[in-house]
């Protein structure tokens, strides 16, 4: 099991004891579905018990999160990113990919490696950054995605996938 670290305290995760949930309990065998194996049966000795019911659990806290979707009239939202793909044009060249937020918080770095299906996403505008020390930090470590805009730093915010 993992364990997260609470206030110095070892504790459970809770995606891995029925906690989360006030549901019913996992039952003790768990048998997985074609739907919940990515459209292919899967024979129960390719898996483990742990893991089937990980996946129920799972699927559960999904339903759960979907009855607590609020929908209002009147809002559509239309999702528009940048796609660039990277794949395996650049053989000879892995760079450095960090995920920069507005709040100049890095959430990770990754080497973009030159595979097929690699490509790295953004969104469609820039984000003013509400850290201006962090953006000038950034900037000083030749940041390309932090520049200044109207006198005020801003990010274009990028991720790999």
């Amino acid at each position: 099991f993992v364990h997260c670290v609470s206030g110095g305290h070892a504790m459970e995760d809770p995606l891995l004891t029925d906690s989360f949930s006030g549901r019913a309990e996992t039952p003790r065998h768990a048998t997985l579905q074609e739907s919940q194996t990515g459209g292919k049966k899967v024979e129960e000795k390719f898996y483990d018990q742990e893991v089937a019911k990980l996946v129920l659990r799972l699927e559960r806290k999904d339903r759960t999160d979907i009855e607590n979707v609020k929908m209002f009239t009147g809002f559509t939202e239309n999702a528009y990113r940048f796609f660039f793909a990277y794949e395996d044009n650049f053989p000879d060249v892995a760079p450095e990919l960090r995920v920069i937020l507005p709040s100049g918080k890095k959430e990770n770095d990754k080497i973009l490696e030159p595979k097929k299906e690699a490509a790295i996403i953004a969104y469609t505008y820039s984000q003013k950054m509400t850290d201006k020390k962090a953006a000038e930090v950034l900037q000083s470590q030749g940041s390309l995605f932090v520049f200044q805009k109207d006198g005020d730093p801003y990010v274009m915010q990028t991720w790999p996938n």
